[in-house]
């Protein structure tokens, strides 16, 4: 894919991942802090991440997703991931879930990986609209979306078990 470049001038591009993305792939999918976001409480071997790699048939009609590495021009390393899942051709929508490590947070990548994704999703992919799901607390998150044009379309009460009971989801939307 072609050079993005974030709005403080770091350049990253969206690639397929690769087995060299293992210990990045490890560090976002066992960080406990996500899970809630994610949905998963359970943690993946390194072994079941290199099957996922080898074994997907990167055919986002069969999978119904696809997942970019976000991969960092200077220094050259893996960052995070941006997917779509829960393709849905007949509806031409997916969900969008993004990944960010925690010390590249902060530096405009997942706006610069956003804004490409939904390029893609539309001039690619033909999809009609995309759309996430985002804990109503994670102010971050929110401001992401919402600078990306995603429009709050719902609320989801109580739907996110925490430890200290539940939270509450927005539902964001954006017709392309």
């Amino acid at each position: 894919m072609k050079i993005i470049e974030t709005e403080n001038g770091k350049q990253i591009i969206l690639r397929a991942p690769e087995p060299s993305d293992i210990d990045m792939l490890f560090a976002l999918e066992n960080d406990t802090d996500m899970w809630g976001v994610s949905s998963n409480v359970i943690p993946y071997s390194r072994h079941q991440l290199e099957r996922y790699i080898v074994e997907s048939s990167h055919d986002l009609y069969t999978d119904r997703q696809i997942r970019f590495v976000i991969h960092s021009l200077a220094p050259s390393i893996p960052i995070g991931c941006i997917d779509l899942t829960d393709i849905d051709p007949y509806n031409d929508r997916a969900e969008v879930g993004i990944a960010i490590l925690e010390q590249y947070r902060g530096e405009g990548v997942a706006s610069a990986a956003l804004a490409k994704l939904c390029s893609y999703a539309k001039d690619m992919v033909h999809l009609h609209q995309l759309f996430a799901y985002v804990p109503a607390d994670n102010e971050a998150s929110l401001k992401l979306f919402h600078s990306a044009g995603f429009e709050q379309a719902g609320m989801l009460k109580d739907w996110l078990h925490v430890t200290d009971g539940y939270k509450d989801v927005v539902i964001l939307q954006k017709i392309l």
